[in-house]
């Protein structure tokens, strides 16, 4: 299979399990009793799934704000600018979120105890409404804090390869910048 091929087949696989985690949390939010969230001990998950569904609403905005500015002003590095800092500002929020549910409730939602293989992470009260959207929101907290965990040890074989392409490319635009780039290294 030839490289763009693969690369095709990931992002498909990821924009698969992207809109899924999406429309989930959509349906578990609509479904839901906030309130029966703060009785169960677990606010802190729905907060992280409106995050995730607002996040990816901003997301959607600011991109076509991005490129209607963009092809108005005819700037390129204001596209470039709102595509990193999005991401950034997502992934640090999601980070402070997923910390505040990592510490909360670490047996359930940290991929490396038993329990979060074996059990449920709450209790719903006899009597309460939608039982199976409360479970889908357990599995949509695994889902991005699995992914999650797995993001944080792959970063440092990735910060070096976008900070190489980030110098890359910027380095024709800048007045001062040497012709012969070597690496990271090379300052």
């Amino acid at each position: 299979m030839p490289e763009n091929e693969s690369d095709n087949n990931n992002n498909n696989t990821s924009s698969v399990i992207n809109l899924a985690c999406f429309i989930i949390g959509i349906l578990v939010l609509a479904n839901t009793s906030l309130d029966t969230w703060d009785e169960v001990g677990h606010k802190c998950y729905i907060d992280f799934i409106i995050l995730t569904i607002s996040a990816t609403f901003s997301v959607i905005v600011l991109i076509c704000g991005g490129v209607c500015l963009t092809m108005c002003s005819k700037n390129e590095t204001l596209l470039s600018c709102i595509g990193f800092s999005v991401p950034v500002i997502f992934l640090l929020t999601a980070y402070a979120l997923m910390g505040i549910i990592w510490h909360e409730d670490p047996e359930h939602s940290v991929i490396f105890y038993k329990e979060f293989w074996t059990e449920w992470a709450f209790d719903i009260p006899k009597g309460t409404s939608g039982l199976t959207y409360f479970r889908m929101g357990d599995v949509v907290i695994r889902i991005y804090s699995t992914s999650m965990i797995l993001l944080t040890f792959m970063m440092p074989c990735i910060i070096p390869v976008v900070i190489t392409l980030v110098r890359a490319s910027t380095e024709t635009d800048l007045p001062m910048a040497s012709t012969s780039f070597t690496g990271i290294g090379s300052f």
